[in-house]
């Protein structure tokens, strides 16, 4: 009987020798250099890279006006043509990536809350057309709208949300109270 549990102990050792030789797994690993990656990020918004850009464009733009295809009788135009986070220098206005990359989530759930919104009055059948603005004059006594209060942020002054466009943009506007 000590023979027979010997010999499957043996076994059993075996197999697990032999499996471990053939299953050998390599792990690798990946690090992320986050100031490498910060740094990457604002070179990229930097002016010296816009400028590139746009001398990159420009000779575009000249190499094909110079074109064998283009005929010197037809009236042509040069665009500059810049991207979206150039126009607004995102660099300046976040201290860090991380605040830069919330700012970009938060376009990116705006966005997404009115495309659902513009699906939702599709889905309902409703057009364009069909949205028209209420034609009516209100009485001041009739007109409510929720104020905040700037004293959290450090302002006297106080602050209303209204919606600008079409599709509406909401901006905050500082209420005069003539105080």
């Amino acid at each position: 009987m000590a023979e027979t549990q010997h010999s499957i102990l043996y076994s059993f050792i075996f197999t697990l020798l032999l499996t471990s030789c053939f299953c050998t797994t390599t792990f690798k690993t990946n690090t992320l250099d986050v100031s490498g990656s910060i740094e990457t990020t604002l070179n990229l918004f930097s002016l010296q890279t816009q400028q590139q850009v746009e001398v990159e464009l420009h000779n575009e733009v000249t190499a094909k006006a110079n074109s064998p295809l283009s005929t010197s009788s037809s009236p042509s135009f040069s665009v500059q043509i810049r991207p979206r986070v150039s126009i607004h220098a995102p660099h300046r206005f976040h201290k860090d990536y991380k605040s830069l990359t919330h700012s970009r989530l938060a376009r990116d759930s705006a966005r997404v809350n009115w495309l659902l919104a513009a699906s939702e009055l599709a889905i309902r059948g409703i057009t364009k057309s069909d949205l028209k603005p209420v034609e009516a004059e209100l009485a001041a006594e009739e007109l409510q709208a929720p104020i905040t209060s700037g004293t959290s942020q450090g302002s006297g002054e106080y602050f209303s949300r209204i919606g600008v466009g079409t599709p509406p943009k909401e901006f905050y506007m500082v209420i005069d109270t003539g105080s």
